[in-house]
């Protein structure tokens, strides 16, 4: 049964459904499974470190004047999410 578990992980996985893998991988008691568990969270980990702006709700906003060349009519502005 587990075999068949592993493949319907394995097919969410390519799909990018990871919180399903997820749920039917902890189900299952084999190496490979935690190994496939501990993947999954190192992706999740890379994702939030790679996205710390939009996990926080915020980004910063650089309007520039159409004149370039005068910075002191740049406005930077902080937006919260």
């Amino acid at each position: 049964m587990s075999r068949t578990q592993m493949q319907q992980a394995q097919q969410l996985i390519k799909q990018k459904r990871y919180d399903e893998a997820r749920r039917i991988l902890q189900k299952i008691d084999t190496p490979t499974a935690r190994e496939w568990l501990a993947k999954l969270d190192q992706r999740a980990l890379r994702r939030q470190i790679a996205v710390p702006g939009v996990l926080a709700g915020s980004f910063a906003v650089l309007q520039l004047p159409a004149d370039h060349r005068d910075q002191r009519r740049c406005d930077h502005r902080l937006l919260a999410g």
